[in-house]
């Protein structure tokens, strides 16, 4: 028993969740693709759910969910329902369809834990030709900002992705990470958007998926606009 700041007795319950045997409710990984994440949790009951929302990463802030949901003896069935209605917030984690290739539209704000769950998401995409990367500064991140971004470009895989665009004297630390297993052709640093849109007509093909990422002062989103401007035949 613990008393809130109002003096009250409160029970404070505490419940864990995780991928690992030991947690109250096991989160298992069943697929995850532009439709969204499956999976399973498992408690006193085991259940299917699908979140209709992009990455692995969303499947723990919906058992987060479910776990609060289900204490309060709500059914799976409302919960999945409930699910289904969820609204994304705009330029956060969302595809956005152009003329001929997609863009992964996550040009709201830009920190380590979110870039990796990003770039996460986009390998997971499939049937497209080709997968780019626009990355733009990730900005308050502390003292280590630059091997911040060094880091993550050093774990770009380049097997996965064909072309890096990066802006900001920061994100220029993304391409030189990435330049360690990639050929220096298929990385861009540069120092406008106008520069990267350039540089992106000349090597979009058909059925291809930009990821645009960046903290919000980058204001990324005005080279998605731009973007939707371009046909891809």
């Amino acid at each position: 028993m613990k008393k809130g700041v109002d003096g009250i007795n409160r029970n404070i319950i505490k419940q864990s969740f995780g991928e690992n045997e030991d947690n109250q409710f096991v989160i298992k990984l069943i697929s995850t693709g532009d439709d969204g994440v499956y999976f399973r949790v498992i408690n006193a009951e085991s259940n299917v759910y699908h979140l209709p929302m992009l990455g692995k990463h969303q499947m723990y802030n919906g058992t987060a969910a479910i776990a609060v949901a289900r204490h309060m003896q709500i059914s799976a069935n409302d919960i999945q329902k409930a699910m289904f209605e969820l609204s994304v917030t705009g330029m956060r984690n969302e595809i956005v369809h152009a003329d001929g290739f997609d863009i992964l539209n996550d040009s709201y704000k830009s920190n380590p834990n979110s870039m990796r769950a990003a770039l996460e998401t986009l390998y997971s995409l499939k049937n497209y030709s080709q997968k780019i990367l626009v990355l733009g500064d990730m900005f308050g991140t502390g003292d280590n900002e630059i091997e911040n971004h060094f880091q993550i470009g050093k774990e770009i895989d380049p097997d996965k992705i064909d072309y890096i665009y990066t802006l900001g004297l920061l994100g220029e630390y993304f391409g030189k990470g990435a330049a360690t297993n990639f050929k220096e052709c298929r990385i861009a640093s540069c120092q406008s958007k106008e520069e990267i849109l350039e540089g992106l007509k000349k090597v979009i093909q058909k059925d291809s998926i930009i990821l645009v990422k960046g903290s919000r002062i980058v204001k990324l989103e005005e080279l998605v606009e731009k973007l939707l401007t371009i046909h891809i035949s």
